[in-house]
């Protein structure tokens, strides 16, 4: 009986960390498209007088912050 439970108890708690394991996963996949995105988008500007006019205003100065924290964050978890 006690064999029973506590194999009980490992499958829950094995079942726990998977789903710890896929929603970090899934977290860091769309970390990754979105890092994607603003490269084709950024890699795709011809001018940097745009780029300088994104910098210019708080959107895109926020948006700009925005995605290098998340590529510092994204570059520490492999």
């Amino acid at each position: 009986m006690l064999c029973r439970l506590l194999a009980d108890v490992l499958t829950v708690v094995f079942k726990a960390s998977d789903r710890h394991a896929y929603d970090w996963e899934r977290c860091l996949e769309q970390c990754r498209l979105l890092l994607s995105d603003a490269d084709e988008i950024f890699s795709s500007v011809s001018s940097s007088a745009v780029c300088h006019e994104i910098e210019a205003v708080d959107a895109g100065r926020s948006y700009l912050s925005g995605m290098s924290d998340l590529c510092q964050f994204y570059e520490g978890h492999p």
